[in-house]
């Protein structure tokens, strides 16, 4: 008689001391890393019970232990058809750092790449992102046949994935789909293309020669990262140009960019102000006003 009731009060109590202890560790991840072996236990049995916000912090704490199980896990969340697309996708980028800290990711490796080519497109997607590694040349020929993916989302997520290869040799392909590919892909390229940090010379001039393309949200994302990569007076000279830019918006950059810059304003920037503070864009004609009024710099220093 008195141990049934014993009993039912350490079942009833367990799951709550587990969350407590989970809870610890997510407010405190230098205990999570001195109690390793039980906290990685824990955390993966909370797992199953967490919400979705506390499924994302539970993924993000373990994602980066070097352990084959912590892997197999985010394998198998970033592949949990009833998860949300938050989890799922923590799960894949935290799977992305933890796979080249496994002495042997081979195995999961393998059942990424086959994912790659599953029906479900969001699984893709996921899998590509989990496969974006530096120095991943594994995964690079599956990456680059996702460029010509039929969905959209996996094709931008195959060009995150490759940018993070840190091979040099992606950029000229990367270059091709600027060409070819849809908007998203475009947009997406270009917001990648400077993270080849030793190709800036080249990158800078793809975004130079993108400040004449017809889409006005490609110029402005091109004139925006081109401040990434280019030599001081390569951007100057680029924000000048795009003083004359069809859209008030990439206008609105340029000048905002020359009022950034403490030196003397270009000649071709002096030139375009007086028109510029009769733009039809108020905010374009304030930040010319503003520019114009500005005092000079003093040549003495």
């Amino acid at each position: 008689m008195s141990e049934t009731p014993l009993r039912r009060v350490i079942a009833f109590d367990l799951p709550e001391r587990r969350m407590a202890a989970v809870r610890e560790y997510l407010a405190d991840p230098e205990r999570f890393l001195a109690d390793q072996d039980r906290a990685v236990h824990l955390l993966m049995l909370a797992y199953g019970a967490a919400d979705n916000a506390r499924k994302c912090d539970i993924i993000r704490l373990l994602g980066g232990t070097p352990r084959p199980e912590v892997g197999r896990a985010l394998y198998e969340m970033l592949g949990d058809p009833v998860a949300t697309e938050a989890v799922r996708l923590a799960a894949a980028v935290q799977l992305c750092v933890t796979l080249p800290l496994l002495a042997d990711p081979g195995a999961l490796i393998e059942r990424l790449l086959a994912d790659l080519r599953c029906d479900s497109a969001a699984r893709r997607r996921f899998a590509a992102l989990a496969l974006g590694w530096e120095g991943n040349q594994r995964a690079a020929l599956a990456l680059i046949e996702l460029l010509y993916d039929p969905d959209p989302e996996v094709q931008q997520a195959a060009v995150h994935a490759l940018a993070n290869l840190e091979d040099d040799r992606v950029l000229s392909l990367l270059e091709d789909r600027l060409t070819h590919g849809q908007w998203e892909q475009q947009k997406t390229i270009l917001f990648n293309l400077w993270r080849f940090d030793a190709r800036r010379r080249q990158v800078g001039a793809i975004y130079r020669r993108f400040l004449d393309h017809p889409d006005a949200d490609l110029r402005h994302d091109a004139l925006e990262l081109l401040a990434l990569v280019a030599e001081p007076d390569l951007l100057q000279n680029a924000r000048c140009h795009a003083l004359g830019d069809a859209s008030a918006r990439v206008r609105l950059l340029a000048l905002k960019g020359l009022a950034e810059n403490t030196g003397a304003l270009p000649a071709a920037a002096v030139a375009r102000l007086e028109e510029l503070q009769r733009d039809p864009d108020p905010a374009v004609r304030a930040a010319a006003l503003a520019l114009r009024r500005r005092p000079e710099p003093d040549p003495r220093g």
